[in-house]
Protein backbone atom coordinates (compact mmCIF):
# COMPACT_ATOMS: atom_id res chain seq x y z
CA UNK A 1 0.00 0.00 0.00
CA UNK A 2 3.42 2.07 -0.05
CA UNK A 3 2.99 5.08 -2.18
CA UNK A 4 6.44 6.73 -1.38
CA UNK A 5 4.70 9.37 0.69
CA UNK A 6 5.35 7.73 4.32
CA UNK A 7 9.48 9.03 3.59
CA UNK A 8 7.41 12.76 3.98
CA UNK A 9 6.93 12.40 7.12
CA UNK A 10 10.24 10.78 8.05
CA UNK A 11 12.00 13.21 6.75
CA UNK A 12 9.92 15.90 8.79
CA UNK A 13 10.94 14.37 12.18
CA UNK A 14 14.42 13.22 10.97
CA UNK A 15 14.71 17.51 10.51
CA UNK A 16 13.38 18.48 13.83
CA UNK A 17 15.58 15.36 15.13
CA UNK A 18 18.66 17.26 13.40
CA UNK A 19 17.54 20.61 14.61
CA UNK A 20 17.63 19.50 18.41
CA UNK A 21 21.02 17.84 17.87
CA UNK A 22 21.81 21.28 16.40
CA UNK A 23 21.01 23.43 19.66
CA UNK A 24 22.38 20.60 21.94
CA UNK A 25 25.87 21.41 20.72
CA UNK A 26 25.53 24.86 20.41
CA UNK A 27 24.64 24.90 24.19
CA UNK A 28 27.45 22.46 24.64
CA UNK A 29 30.06 25.19 23.09
CA UNK A 30 28.47 27.66 24.96
CA UNK A 31 29.01 26.10 28.25
CA UNK A 32 32.45 25.35 27.56
CA UNK A 33 33.30 29.16 26.54
CA UNK A 34 32.07 30.37 29.16
CA UNK A 35 34.27 27.60 31.76
CA UNK A 36 37.08 28.83 29.68
CA UNK A 37 36.17 32.59 30.60
CA UNK A 38 35.38 32.19 33.68
CA UNK A 39 38.74 30.14 34.16
CA UNK A 40 40.56 33.00 32.62
CA UNK A 41 39.03 35.60 35.03
CA UNK A 42 39.97 33.06 38.08
CA UNK A 43 43.99 33.43 36.88
CA UNK A 44 43.47 36.93 36.82
CA UNK A 45 42.15 37.10 40.10
CA UNK A 46 45.13 34.52 41.59
CA UNK A 47 47.96 36.84 39.40
CA UNK A 48 46.00 40.01 41.10
CA UNK A 49 46.53 38.18 44.74
CA UNK A 50 50.34 37.55 44.23
CA UNK A 51 50.89 40.93 42.61
CA UNK A 52 49.75 42.61 46.20
CA UNK A 53 51.25 40.37 48.33
CA UNK A 54 54.89 40.90 46.81
CA UNK A 55 55.77 44.55 47.45
CA UNK A 56 59.62 43.83 48.73
CA UNK A 57 60.95 45.86 45.94
CA UNK A 58 58.84 48.65 45.01
CA UNK A 59 58.02 49.27 41.52
CA UNK A 60 55.48 51.96 40.34
CA UNK A 61 54.50 49.76 37.64
CA UNK A 62 53.34 47.13 40.13
CA UNK A 63 50.21 49.77 40.83
CA UNK A 64 48.78 49.18 37.41
CA UNK A 65 49.51 45.65 36.73
CA UNK A 66 47.71 44.84 39.99
CA UNK A 67 44.80 46.87 39.00
CA UNK A 68 44.97 45.11 35.41
CA UNK A 69 44.51 41.70 36.66
CA UNK A 70 42.14 42.39 39.14
CA UNK A 71 39.05 41.24 38.89
CA UNK A 72 35.27 41.93 39.81
CA UNK A 73 33.85 39.00 42.21
CA UNK A 74 30.51 39.82 41.37
CA UNK A 75 31.49 39.28 37.70
CA UNK A 76 33.08 35.88 38.58
CA UNK A 77 29.95 35.16 39.82
CA UNK A 78 27.87 35.82 37.32
CA UNK A 79 29.93 33.76 35.16
CA UNK A 80 29.62 30.51 37.46
CA UNK A 81 26.35 31.11 37.30
CA UNK A 82 25.61 31.33 33.80
CA UNK A 83 27.61 28.93 33.61
CA UNK A 84 25.46 26.59 35.72
CA UNK A 85 22.79 27.56 33.79
CA UNK A 86 24.13 26.69 30.43
CA UNK A 87 24.76 23.77 32.04
CA UNK A 88 21.76 22.42 32.93
CA UNK A 89 19.89 23.43 30.43
CA UNK A 90 22.18 21.12 27.77
CA UNK A 91 21.69 18.37 29.85
CA UNK A 92 18.06 18.56 30.02
CA UNK A 93 18.10 19.36 26.02
CA UNK A 94 20.03 16.38 25.81
CA UNK A 95 17.51 14.16 27.99
CA UNK A 96 14.72 14.96 26.34
CA UNK A 97 16.41 14.82 22.97
CA UNK A 98 15.07 11.89 21.25
CA UNK A 99 11.60 11.94 23.21
CA UNK A 100 10.00 15.62 22.28
CA UNK A 101 9.55 15.45 18.53
CA UNK A 102 6.10 17.23 17.86
CA UNK A 103 3.85 14.05 17.10
CA UNK A 104 0.96 16.34 16.59
CA UNK A 105 0.15 15.96 12.95
CA UNK A 106 0.89 12.35 12.77
CA UNK A 107 -1.56 11.63 15.74
CA UNK A 108 -4.06 13.76 14.36
CA UNK A 109 -4.16 11.50 11.26
CA UNK A 110 -3.99 8.51 13.52
CA UNK A 111 -6.74 9.60 15.62
CA UNK A 112 -9.50 10.20 12.97
CA UNK A 113 -11.17 6.89 11.31
CA UNK A 114 -11.41 5.50 7.80
CA UNK A 115 -14.16 7.17 6.50
CA UNK A 116 -13.21 10.97 7.78
CA UNK A 117 -9.46 10.48 6.11
CA UNK A 118 -11.24 9.38 2.93
CA UNK A 119 -13.55 12.72 2.92
CA UNK A 120 -10.17 14.34 3.91
CA UNK A 121 -8.49 12.69 0.39
CA UNK A 122 -11.51 13.36 -1.79
CA UNK A 123 -11.57 17.06 -0.58
CA UNK A 124 -7.60 17.27 -1.58
CA UNK A 125 -8.88 15.78 -4.99
CA UNK A 126 -11.47 18.62 -5.80
CA UNK A 127 -8.67 21.20 -5.07
CA UNK A 128 -6.37 19.33 -7.03
CA UNK A 129 -9.05 19.05 -10.05
CA UNK A 130 -9.57 23.02 -9.76
CA UNK A 131 -6.07 23.82 -9.65
CA UNK A 132 -5.68 21.43 -12.68
CA UNK A 133 -8.03 23.06 -14.75
CA UNK A 134 -6.45 26.68 -14.17
CA UNK A 135 -3.06 25.24 -15.65
CA UNK A 136 -1.31 25.46 -12.39
CA UNK A 137 -0.15 21.85 -12.38
CA UNK A 138 1.86 22.20 -9.55
CA UNK A 139 -0.38 23.38 -7.01
CA UNK A 140 -2.39 20.68 -8.49
CA UNK A 141 -0.20 17.83 -7.92
CA UNK A 142 1.26 19.51 -4.67
CA UNK A 143 -2.65 18.80 -3.16
CA UNK A 144 -2.92 15.64 -4.35
CA UNK A 145 0.42 15.22 -3.02
CA UNK A 146 -1.12 15.67 0.46
CA UNK A 147 -3.88 13.41 -0.40
CA UNK A 148 -2.00 10.33 -1.07
CA UNK A 149 0.05 10.86 2.06
CA UNK A 150 -3.44 9.84 3.77
CA UNK A 151 -3.38 6.79 2.34
CA UNK A 152 -0.19 5.32 4.63
CA UNK A 153 -2.46 6.14 7.25
CA UNK A 154 -5.55 4.52 6.45
CA UNK A 155 -6.55 1.14 7.31
CA UNK A 156 -10.10 0.19 5.73
CA UNK A 157 -12.05 -2.31 7.52
CA UNK A 158 -15.05 -3.14 5.74
CA UNK A 159 -15.37 -3.85 1.80
CA UNK A 160 -17.27 -0.23 1.08
CA UNK A 161 -14.16 1.80 2.52
CA UNK A 162 -11.69 -0.64 1.23
CA UNK A 163 -13.40 -0.34 -2.03
CA UNK A 164 -13.34 3.34 -1.66
CA UNK A 165 -9.68 3.23 -0.78
CA UNK A 166 -8.57 1.67 -3.83
CA UNK A 167 -10.48 3.97 -6.24
CA UNK A 168 -9.69 6.65 -4.51
CA UNK A 169 -5.70 6.08 -4.27
CA UNK A 170 -6.18 4.84 -7.86
CA UNK A 171 -7.69 8.17 -8.95
CA UNK A 172 -5.24 10.29 -6.93
CA UNK A 173 -2.05 8.57 -8.68
CA UNK A 174 -3.21 8.85 -11.87
CA UNK A 175 -3.83 12.66 -11.00
CA UNK A 176 -0.51 13.15 -9.74
CA UNK A 177 1.01 11.53 -12.98
CA UNK A 178 -0.72 13.27 -15.52
CA UNK A 179 0.54 16.52 -13.48
CA UNK A 180 4.26 15.60 -13.20
CA UNK A 181 3.73 15.03 -16.84
CA UNK A 182 2.51 18.37 -17.35
CA UNK A 183 5.61 19.17 -15.60
CA UNK A 184 8.23 17.14 -17.73
CA UNK A 185 8.68 14.87 -14.15
CA UNK A 186 8.91 11.91 -16.11
CA UNK A 187 10.34 10.15 -12.88
CA UNK A 188 7.52 10.98 -11.01
CA UNK A 189 5.16 9.93 -13.84
CA UNK A 190 6.95 6.11 -14.09
CA UNK A 191 6.57 6.10 -9.93
CA UNK A 192 2.86 6.69 -9.97
CA UNK A 193 1.73 4.81 -12.84
CA UNK A 194 3.82 1.41 -12.49
CA UNK A 195 1.86 1.56 -9.03
CA UNK A 196 -1.56 1.54 -10.31
CA UNK A 197 -0.29 -0.75 -12.78
CA UNK A 198 0.88 -3.46 -10.36
CA UNK A 199 -2.19 -3.34 -8.85
CA UNK A 200 -4.31 -3.47 -11.84
CA UNK A 201 -2.59 -4.27 -15.14
CA UNK A 202 -5.70 -3.36 -17.25
CA UNK A 203 -5.45 0.17 -16.22
CA UNK A 204 -5.60 1.56 -20.05
CA UNK A 205 -5.33 5.44 -18.44
CA UNK A 206 -2.21 4.69 -16.48
CA UNK A 207 -0.41 2.36 -19.42
CA UNK A 208 -0.82 5.16 -21.45
CA UNK A 209 0.17 8.28 -19.95
CA UNK A 210 3.54 5.99 -18.76
CA UNK A 211 3.85 5.22 -22.32
CA UNK A 212 3.76 9.12 -23.04
CA UNK A 213 7.05 9.25 -20.41
CA UNK A 214 8.91 6.98 -21.89
CA UNK A 215 8.26 8.17 -25.10
CA UNK A 216 9.28 11.12 -23.67
CA UNK A 217 12.91 9.64 -22.39
CA UNK A 218 13.79 8.17 -25.83
CA UNK A 219 13.16 4.46 -24.54
CA UNK A 220 10.67 4.02 -27.30
CA UNK A 221 10.17 0.09 -27.17
CA UNK A 222 8.63 0.38 -23.23
CA UNK A 223 6.34 3.04 -24.74
CA UNK A 224 5.13 0.60 -27.47
CA UNK A 225 4.77 -2.18 -25.03
CA UNK A 226 2.50 0.26 -22.85
CA UNK A 227 0.55 0.97 -25.46
CA UNK A 228 0.16 -2.28 -27.18
CA UNK A 229 -0.82 -4.22 -23.87
CA UNK A 230 -3.42 -0.66 -23.53
CA UNK A 231 -4.86 -1.45 -27.16
CA UNK A 232 -4.88 -5.04 -26.34
CA UNK A 233 -7.95 -4.08 -23.22
CA UNK A 234 -9.83 -2.19 -25.64
CA UNK A 235 -9.71 -3.24 -29.10
CA UNK A 236 -12.59 -5.25 -28.87
CA UNK A 237 -15.19 -3.10 -27.04
CA UNK A 238 -17.28 -0.81 -28.89
CA UNK A 239 -17.88 1.52 -26.59
CA UNK A 240 -14.14 2.20 -26.47
CA UNK A 241 -13.62 3.24 -29.97
CA UNK A 242 -12.14 6.65 -28.91
CA UNK A 243 -9.74 5.23 -26.64
CA UNK A 244 -8.47 2.54 -28.77
CA UNK A 245 -8.06 5.83 -31.90
CA UNK A 246 -6.20 7.75 -29.14
CA UNK A 247 -3.47 4.52 -28.46
CA UNK A 248 -3.15 3.73 -32.19
CA UNK A 249 -2.45 7.94 -32.93
CA UNK A 250 0.14 7.85 -29.82
CA UNK A 251 1.65 4.17 -31.16
CA UNK A 252 2.38 5.50 -34.68
CA UNK A 253 3.86 8.78 -33.08
CA UNK A 254 6.19 6.73 -31.06
CA UNK A 255 7.22 4.31 -33.86
CA UNK A 256 7.68 7.60 -36.36
CA UNK A 257 10.19 8.81 -33.52
CA UNK A 258 11.80 5.45 -32.96
CA UNK A 259 12.18 5.57 -36.46
CA UNK A 260 14.03 9.42 -36.57
CA UNK A 261 15.61 8.50 -33.74
CA UNK A 262 17.79 5.49 -35.10
CA UNK A 263 18.11 7.41 -38.36
CA UNK A 264 19.62 10.01 -36.93
CA UNK A 265 22.23 8.00 -34.65
CA UNK A 266 23.03 6.18 -38.10
CA UNK A 267 23.60 9.48 -39.92
CA UNK A 268 26.12 10.61 -36.77
CA UNK A 269 28.00 7.75 -37.05
CA UNK A 270 28.04 7.64 -40.16
CA UNK A 271 29.75 11.17 -39.91
CA UNK A 272 31.95 10.13 -37.38
CA UNK A 273 33.99 7.58 -39.60
CA UNK A 274 33.30 9.05 -42.98
CA UNK A 275 36.60 10.07 -44.71
CA UNK A 276 35.37 12.75 -46.60
CA UNK A 277 35.28 16.54 -45.72
CA UNK A 278 32.57 17.65 -44.19
CA UNK A 279 32.84 21.08 -46.19
CA UNK A 280 33.87 20.82 -49.41
CA UNK A 281 33.65 23.93 -50.83
CA UNK A 282 35.48 25.61 -48.44
CA UNK A 283 38.14 23.74 -48.70
CA UNK A 284 41.00 25.19 -51.60
CA UNK A 285 42.34 23.26 -54.55
CA UNK A 286 45.78 22.67 -52.16
CA UNK A 287 43.86 20.92 -49.71
CA UNK A 288 42.04 18.70 -52.29
CA UNK A 289 45.27 17.53 -54.29
CA UNK A 290 46.50 16.44 -50.26
CA UNK A 291 43.23 14.73 -49.85
CA UNK A 292 43.49 12.90 -53.22
CA UNK A 293 47.33 11.80 -52.50
CA UNK A 294 46.11 11.00 -48.91
CA UNK A 295 43.82 8.85 -50.14
CA UNK A 296 45.74 7.16 -52.79
CA UNK A 297 48.22 5.95 -49.61
CA UNK A 298 48.67 2.34 -50.12
CA UNK A 299 48.46 -0.01 -46.79
CA UNK A 300 52.66 0.29 -45.44
CA UNK A 301 54.13 -3.19 -46.19
CA UNK A 302 56.36 -4.78 -44.11
CA UNK A 303 59.37 -3.76 -46.11
CA UNK A 304 58.58 0.16 -45.44
CA UNK A 305 58.31 -0.35 -41.95
CA UNK A 306 61.28 -2.42 -41.60
CA UNK A 307 63.48 0.29 -43.24
CA UNK A 308 62.12 3.11 -40.88
CA UNK A 309 62.13 5.32 -43.62
CA UNK A 310 59.86 8.70 -43.32
CA UNK A 311 57.03 8.60 -45.84
CA UNK A 312 56.63 11.52 -48.06
CA UNK A 313 53.45 11.40 -49.45
CA UNK A 314 51.97 14.73 -49.90
CA UNK A 315 55.10 16.75 -48.70
CA UNK A 316 54.52 18.93 -52.28
CA UNK A 317 51.44 19.74 -51.57
CA UNK A 318 51.87 20.63 -48.03
CA UNK A 319 54.47 22.79 -48.57
CA UNK A 320 52.82 24.81 -51.17
CA UNK A 321 50.15 25.35 -49.07
CA UNK A 322 53.13 26.35 -46.11
CA UNK A 323 54.20 28.91 -49.18
CA UNK A 324 50.81 30.34 -49.45
CA UNK A 325 50.71 31.11 -46.17
CA UNK A 326 54.50 32.71 -45.46
CA UNK A 327 53.50 35.06 -48.32
CA UNK A 328 56.35 33.51 -50.78
CA UNK A 329 55.86 32.51 -54.48
CA UNK A 330 58.30 29.54 -56.27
Amino acid sequence: MSCGNKGDLSKMLQHISQGKAQRQVEAEDEVLRLEAQLEMKKELSAKACAITKDISAYDWTQTYAKWDAWQDPDEIAQLEQAASEKKNGASKSHDHAMCDHDHSAEQRLMDMNTNEKLVECDQFRLLGNRMYEQGQFQRAASYYHQALIYFEYMFPETPAETEMHDRLRTTMLVNSATCHLKLMHYDDVIHNTTQVINQDSSHVKALYIRAKAYRSRDEFEKSISDLRQAIGFVEDKESQESIAHLLMRELHLTQTKQLAYKMRLKQMSKAMFSQEAYFPAQRGSDMYGLERKRSEIDEPSEHSLATWQPIMYGMEELNEIVQKLEGREN
